[in-house]
């Protein structure tokens, strides 16, 4: 039930891995068109892009409308939203940008912010790499008019951003804390988790959202390591673990690839299944791992519909004004001051990884 327009898209992808072969205007699925529901179908996320395509109704030619979606460094888990962000562009008929650091520092970030507003975007959707660092840029844009909204990981508290899109990363951190407690069972232990940006907020709330699940448990967070997004440190990160805590039983990977990195680790030593391991992202060889069983579990976002309800909202805002919009978003919107957009988890086991890959199957994309 995603609304087709008339328009030719206009699709701009910058700064980013290629689609691994997957054609970013390829439909998503309609719901009336699956016999059986997958039970990791986002059924209320569908909802909310009807709910947006309702109320623009039959808009005028939109390809003078620019919008911008950028995320914090190049990494193939970002593939899936790229390829939401041009399927709703597509949809719209607007033009759309996917753009990434290719370092992963906040003034790089802050940078292609300040040159999408000179560019004259109409609105910029960003994954904060500093929850305070971004600010600056959000309050440019702001000044100039351009709307703003935050995905996967969001600006500080008081920011000039409309709303934050995406994970609700403290409830996503503790699902995962609670998935290593049943794992490890009664004989509890000691657990280790890895992560990328120290400065990023979606970062500091997973494992915020750890450590509460364990709280009260015979489960412990001896350490936090972070890499920065560094792979070579990344690896570096989970031998020094394993070297440091001889008696650890579990690893929590809270970006992408630290769950992979921590497969590896362990494949080198002859320790896979002497931990538990519970990853986040489904990275394709966090899926492959879950069809092994050399993974224990995986803590599923969904990047594509960020990329694509980035691209619906900001449109809307353009087009209906940030109110109207705000109003026709409500009934998915939380949070204290109602500007939280939660798009999700799911928590994806050897038992369920069958059910889905046949949902990524049908979005037609191959992880996310």
């Amino acid at each position: 039930m995603l609304r087709t327009s008339p328009f030719i898209a206009a699709l701009m992808l910058t700064s980013l891995v290629a689609c691994s072969g997957e054609d970013p205007a390829q439909p998503g699925p309609k719901k009336d068109d699956i016999d059986e529901p997958n039970p990791f179908a986002p059924t209320d996320l569908e909802d909310a892009v009807d709910a947006l395509a309702t109320a623009l109704g039959d808009q005028t030619d939109a390809s003078g409308v620019k919008i911008a979606v950028v995320a914090n460094r190049h990494s193939n888990y970002w593939t899936p939203a790229q390829i939401g962000t041009g399927r709703a562009a597509s949809s719209i008929g607007c033009f759309a940008s996917f753009d990434a650091t290719s370092d992963g520092e906040s003034a790089s970030q802050v940078e292609i912010l300040n040159r999408k507003v000179g560019e004259d975007f109409a609105g910029i959707s960003v994954s904060a790499i500093s929850a305070s660092g971004i600010e600056p840029a959000i309050g440019n844009a702001a000044s100039n008019a351009l709307n703003v909204i935050t995905f996967d990981s969001d600006a500080a508290a008081g920011s000039q951003r409309a709303f934050y899109l995406g994970t609700v990363n403290y409830d996503a951190g503790k699902a995962a804390g609670e998935k290593m407690v049943e794992l490890l069972g009664a004989s509890g232990g000691k657990v280790a988790a890895f992560a990328g940006l120290s400065t990023a907020a979606n970062a500091q709330e997973r494992v915020q959202g750890m450590k509460d699940a364990f709280a009260g448990k015979n489960v412990e967070l001896v350490q936090t390591y972070f890499d920065e997004i560094d792979f070579d440190v990344a690896r570096t990160n989970v031998e020094s673990a394993l070297s440091q805590h001889g008696d650890l039983a579990g690893i929590v990977g809270v970006y992408a690839y630290n769950g992979p990195i921590a497969l590896g680790v362990l494949e080198a030593q002859g320790k896979v299944g002497s931990l538990r391991l519970v990853a986040f992202d489904l990275d394709p060889s966090t899926l492959d791992g879950l069809a092994a069983g050399t993974v224990d579990a995986a803590i599923g976002q969904r990047p594509y519909w960020m990329g694509y309800l980035s691209v619906y909202s900001l449109y809307a805002m353009k087009a209906l004004g940030p109110e109207q919009t705000m109003d026709v978003l409500k009934p998915w919107l939380s949070g204290q001051n109602g500007d939280v957009f939660n798009t999700g988890q799911d928590v994806v086991t050897p038992d369920t990884i069958d059910h889905y890959r046949d949902y990524l199957a049908s979005l037609g994309i191959s992880s996310s």
